[in-house]
């Protein structure tokens, strides 16, 4: 089995039918990692391995952590500051704040006993240089399906 963070697919780790030299040549054609797997009935972790294995470096695409996905990209650079003021512990802690105040229930689907997400109403972004960052009235208790409908719906 190899797990990919998106899908779960059963394959044979190395088929002997495809050939390293094929997923090379594939690869110099400018094709993802993800485009091969999906051609050859690979995941990409496993593509990914095999290029890295025979001395390819692996490049980055454009939506890679960046450029259009990821929220601390702002042109060039990463948001430094807000990286390091982020604290995790402080994070976690009101995290179970808000999903203790919510009795921890989706507040959305009304879903209880599945893994649920504190959510900022206010974006962190927008509430990085105040004092509602870990306020606990600027958190909702979400499943991880309204989660992502959330961000969704926010262009996040």
């Amino acid at each position: 089995m190899c797990y990919n963070r998106f899908i779960l697919m059963k394959h044979e780790p190395h088929k002997p039918h495809i050939k390293t030299e094929d997923l090379i040549s594939l690869y110099n054609q400018g094709k993802s990692s993800t485009q091969i797997g999906n051609e050859v009935g690979m995941c990409r972790s496993s593509v990914s391995r095999r290029l890295i294995k025979n001395g390819i470096t692996l490049r980055k695409s454009d939506d890679y952590k960046g450029k259009n996905r990821y929220w601390l990209w702002k042109g060039d650079t990463y948001i430094d500051p807000i990286i390091r003021r982020y604290n995790q512990r402080q994070l976690r802690k009101w995290s179970k704040q808000v999903q203790l105040r919510d009795n921890y229930t989706c507040q959305d689907c009304g879903k209880t006993g599945v893994y649920l997400h504190a959510h900022h109403i206010v974006k962190i972004q927008e509430c990085i240089d105040s004092k509602i960052e870990f306020d606990i009235s600027n958190g909702i208790t979400l499943c991880v399906k309204c989660h992502k409908h959330r961000h969704k719906e926010q262009g996040i």
